[in-house]
């Protein structure tokens, strides 16, 4: 499998993302600033903190980001994270579909 050079891009910055998400959390910071990052660099986030912090993290996703990141999870993540929504949020992500 190739990988390109935007995705080892995203690599390279994920501790730094992954510090500054986690800072923004304990802070009970608003996540909105979550729109700006790329699906691919969601999803690494996702995959690298524990469950408490990816039901922050999700539910700050924009809808229209919501089904591409949780494509590129792993099955048993994507899995938990969208059962962990509240069935109004679920049903708001579904309409993006």
């Amino acid at each position: 499998m190739m990988i390109d050079s935007s995705q080892l891009q995203i690599n390279r910055k994920v501790p730094h993302l992954l510090a500054e998400i986690i800072k923004a959390i304990e802070s009970t910071e608003d996540l909105s600033f979550l729109k700006d990052y790329q699906e691919a660099q969601i999803a690494n986030i996702l995959e690298s903190v524990n469950i408490a912090y990816r039901k922050r993290v999700i539910e700050a996703v924009p809808p229209e980001k919501y089904w591409t990141v949780l494509n590129l999870l792993r099955y048993d993540t994507a899995k938990h994270i969208h059962q962990s929504l509240n069935k109004e949020l679920q049903h708001e992500r579904l309409a993006y579909i």
